[in-house]
């Protein structure tokens, strides 16, 4: 029974391997395909996935609040410190938290 459980997980890995691996191959020949254009392609290709991600943030930023199904004043968002969440993973310090908040829109500003 073990190696009949053996012999499936390794084919399994192997498939999975294979499929990253032509995935990442054809992503690397779309990405050489663009580069080897000249460079008003580039451009246009830049400009257009700024657009897709300002337009992915608007969408994000107008559907969550209206899928909502509570809302709360903005007086309680901006001046409300939700601690007990945080105290149930044993982050007590509110200056902790305040760092961990911000390591999401670090990751997003430096790329």
């Amino acid at each position: 029974m073990q190696c009949h459980l053996t012999c499936h997980v390794r084919a399994w890995l192997l498939c999975c391997v294979s499929q990253d691996l032509g995935v990442y191959a054809g992503c690397i020949f779309v990405v050489a395909v663009i580069n080897s254009c000249g460079l008003r392609v580039l451009t246009l290709c830049t400009q257009l996935g700024g657009m897709f991600h300002l337009a992915g943030v608007a969408l994000l930023a107008l559907i969550v609040p209206l899928m909502a199904t509570e809302h709360q004043p903005a007086s309680f968002v901006f001046g409300h410190f939700e601690k007990q969440h945080a105290e149930d993973v044993g982050i007590i310090n509110p200056v902790n938290i305040a760092i961990l908040g911000l390591l999401l829109p670090a990751f997003s500003y430096t790329g």
